[in-house]
């Protein structure tokens, strides 16, 4: 029995993702309770979920962007020319997207997440309109 402990966490590590659904949840409630309006309807944009929320002439495109860094290139057509564009992650805002640190953050908390320690927000990316000051919202309180 114990032999084949490993196999099946080993296997839960690699077929186990965090849920697209809850993670969508958790960043629509944390705009919502940041004031924002968030537009109902689903859309993709180069296959990036996205999330459109708006508050005080502030327009923020909010997506989740893979851990690896293999989105890098697609936020550059998010938005507008004049738009801010960040990656958050961990809490902290980042100009661009630290891929060593969320590739490593994400192996090792998928293993942790497969075994119930601990829930995990994948790195985010936030292209802002110029009227917004988006880098200071508690982007560490999203939580799901």
């Amino acid at each position: 029995m114990l032999v084949f402990l490993p196999l099946t966490l080993g296997w839960k590590w690699v077929a186990t993702s965090p849920d697209p659904e809850k993670i969508r949840y958790a960043i629509v409630k944390f705009l919502a309770d940041h004031q924002f309006s968030i537009a109902p309807e689903r859309e993709t944009i180069l296959d990036i979920p996205i999330i459109r929320a708006t508050a005080k002439g502030c327009r923020l495109l909010v997506g989740n962007v893979s851990p690896y860094g293999v989105d890098k290139e697609i936020a550059e057509h998010f938005g507008s020319a004049g738009d801010r564009r960040m990656f958050v992650f961990g809490g902290a805002t980042y100009a661009q997207q630290p891929i060593l640190r969320t590739t490593v953050n994400y192996l090792w908390s998928k293993f942790l997440l497969d075994l119930g320690v601990i829930s995990t927000i994948p790195p985010v990316l936030v292209v802002a309109s110029s009227a917004c000051d988006a880098e200071q919202l508690p982007w560490y309180k999203i939580t799901f």
